[in-house]
């Protein structure tokens, strides 16, 4: 994935995904390779891959990296991927560093919740879960009463 940033280091990205890893947000066994390339848009730019290097765990539905080259990765390589959640939690905390980096597709950091559905903030997930499930009681809540309405309505 390509990162570009005016505020962003290479060694804020190890950083980045120290943390979300302290956090357990991402498995410790996940890890990031970079290669610094040039950008045209910001002052640097990477080209960023995270790897899975833990055992294969039955049933955990790991799948192999795909290495833009010639598919699924094998031989010497790192053979499997992170989860896109695990993309997800590192590229939010990178996000939160630099707001307006252009990560990926996400030109940003609204872009990137709005594109995610706000699936990767912690506290307000739940807060916002809350909420949701709120409003929609209230909205059973109020059908049935068109429902019980109408009933009375008919049989009249």
């Amino acid at each position: 994935m390509r990162i570009h940033s005016n505020v962003l280091r290479e060694r804020g990205l190890y950083d980045a995904l120290t943390r979300v890893k302290s956090r357990g947000q991402v498995h410790r066994a996940v890890y990031l390779e970079t290669v610094a390339v040039g950008s045209h848009q910001r002052l640097a730019a990477w080209e960023a891959r995270l790897h899975y290097g833990g055992a294969k765990v039955p049933g955990d539905k790991r799948r192999p990296t795909n290495t833009g080259r010639y598919g699924a990765a094998g031989g010497w390589e790192p053979t499997q991927a992170a989860f896109c959640d695990e993309w997800g939690w590192w590229i939010k905390e990178l996000l939160d560093i630099d707001p307006v980096a252009v990560v990926g597709p996400y030109k940003g950091l609204g872009e990137f919740h709005r594109l995610t559905r706000w699936q990767f903030i912690a506290d307000e997930a739940a807060a916002r879960d809350e909420a949701a499930e709120a409003a929609e009681r209230e909205l059973v809540e109020w059908w049935a009463g068109q429902r019980e309405r109408v009933a009375k309505r008919c049989s009249a």
